[in-house]
């Protein structure tokens, strides 16, 4: 598959590099210092799910140079989603897949608005502590990932399935969902406690679930927000918090 990281941050490095690394026809998109580190001395990986160094790496700061992709991997902060979507415009033809590993709820329809709705395939990861470590070098830590994506109407396309064997391929622990939006929700609502309560208690997790206020607290953060998403038609279920 002719696969485009957009972009090379710790998400779309890591997994950019182990299917690059696996045989796939991957290409990254990158700008400034780390663009030209890259170009230089190729890209780097540590990782506890073992190191990598692709030596000669397709990179380019500039998306319409590489021409239509089978799967756009989007991967930026959410600020820069509206800027990066009409940037991929190029890649995008008519079997194009863009799946959005964006944290929230509203990437993936922000940019349908700009790609077209039939090209978006939502998605979400599980990944500790990956990040650019300095230009050319993304860092992993720990050994934990998990790849979720899916159609929103829970189909199995053949697009989706074939990006499934490419993760298989790679080691990468990708997860074909039948209920995208529900995974998506999940995450949000672990995140946005987990982010709220921690900031506001200022203690690592461990310290706030093992005292029974600020455990309730989360508990109730993250209660609410489901309630949220049940209102919005994706229910969690009722063991989920």
């Amino acid at each position: 598959m002719k696969i485009v990281m957009m972009a090379t941050g710790g998400v779309g490095g890591y997994y950019g590099a182990r299917l690059a690394a696996a045989g796939e026809d991957v290409h990254f998109i990158a700008r400034g210092a780390h663009l030209a580190a890259i170009r230089s001395n190729g890209l780097k990986l540590t990782s506890g799910d073992g190191d990598l160094h692709l030596r000669s790496v397709s990179v380019t700061d500039d998306p319409a140079k590489l021409g239509n992709a089978d799967i756009v991997i989007f991967a930026v902060k959410q600020y820069d989603t509206e800027t990066a979507a009409r940037l991929i415009t190029p890649l995008v033809g008519d079997k194009t897949a863009v799946i959005t590993v964006q944290n929230g709820t509203d990437p993936q329809e922000r940019l349908q608005t700009i790609v077209g709705r039939n090209h978006v395939m939502g998605g979400t990861t599980y990944i500790i502590g990956a990040k650019v470590a300095s230009p050319g070098i993304i860092t992993h830590v720990g050994s934990m990932e998990r790849l979720v994506f899916g159609e929103f109407d829970g189909r199995k396309s053949e697009r989706a399935e074939q990006f499934l064997a490419a993760c298989k391929k790679a080691n990468i622990n990708g997860v074909l969902s039948p209920d995208i939006a529900k995974d998506v929700w999940a995450k949000f609502a672990l995140l946005s406690a987990f982010s709220g309560v921690t900031s506001m208690a200022r203690k690592p997790i461990g310290a706030i679930i093992g005292d029974p206020d600020t455990r309730k607290l989360l508990g109730d953060a993250i209660a609410e927000t489901a309630a949220v998403a049940k209102a919005k038609g994706i229910d969690l279920g009722a063991d989920y918090v």
